[in-house]
């Protein structure tokens, strides 16, 4: 290659510049297009499943403290408990976040505490009863897990008992989550790095920090790019990569006529 090939070489480098900017705008609305497609995806696909699927550990929560409190065991007509003991109920995850690749449909609980005793205490068996928070070794009030009530605990009897006549499990709420899982493993597969051996290490393509991106990600797997989030954080990252390029050949193709002998 001659100098003066070099020199046309550089100068053509303008074309590039206004190619790359068509990229990057190609690239621009088809983030909008794979964003307009993931808030779909999230409306038909799961959220649908968080309506039918939510009510129903929310009626079971409802059920188990009937106005009750676990405040102050001095106030007997409201406090939850029975024999020597005070209960407290928590519940957990009942509308999962579809943003959160390891977040499923039925991973639903509620755990039931003992948080009270009616007790003599340090007093001896002769002492005076009186409710005490429940403590730990360290003398630290401390609540202690008696029971965890979950998505399998449900039966279509319970169902009914809970005011949902007429559903059943099968029917009524499996469909809903082999939707949910669809729905997610549309938004959320995406590849994954293996060793050697086979062990998968982690999604790839965590650079812009996308949420979902770890090791807890269910969808990421080898072979796979399908998944909404990836295509849009594949689609920033060439954005960004435009970026560079045009700065490069915009320097470039003004730079033809000043090479230095």
């Amino acid at each position: 290659m001659s100098l003066e090939d070099l020199k046309t070489d550089m100068r053509e480098l303008s074309s590039n510049y206004q190619d790359n900017s068509l990229v990057k705008t190609y690239l621009s609305e088809e983030i909008v297009k794979l964003r307009n497609k993931e808030s779909d995806i999230i409306s038909y696909l799961c959220m649908p499943g968080i309506r039918v699927m939510e009510p129903i550990p929310t009626a079971w929560y409802n059920s188990l403290i009937v106005g009750k409190q676990w405040s102050n065991p001095n106030d007997l007509a409201t406090f939850l408990y029975d024999g020597d003991s005070g209960w407290f109920y928590s519940k957990s995850n009942f509308a999962p976040d579809p943003q959160v690749p390891s977040n499923t449909l039925d991973m639903w609980t509620i755990k039931k505490w003992k948080r009270w005793e009616y007790t003599s205490g340090s007093g001896g068996a002769g002492g005076t009863k009186t409710w005490q928070r429940v403590k730990n070794d360290s003398g630290v009030p401390e609540d202690v897990l008696v029971d965890t009530i979950t998505y399998s605990n449900l039966t279509d009897a319970k169902l009914t008992e809970l005011g949902f006549a007429g559903m059943t499990k099968e029917d009524d709420i499996t469909p809903y989550i082999d939707q949910w899982n669809f729905g997610m493993e549309w938004l959320h597969g995406r590849p994954s790095v293996f060793s050697g051996d086979g062990e998968k290490i982690g999604p790839v393509n965590n650079s812009l920090g996308i949420p979902g991106c770890d090791g807890s990600n269910p969808y990421a797997d080898s072979i796979r790019a399908f998944g909404i989030k990836d295509q849009i954080e594949s689609h920033l990252l060439g954005m960004t990569s435009q970026d560079t390029n045009v700065a490069f050949y915009a320097n470039a193709s003004t730079k033809w006529d000043q090479i230095l002998p």
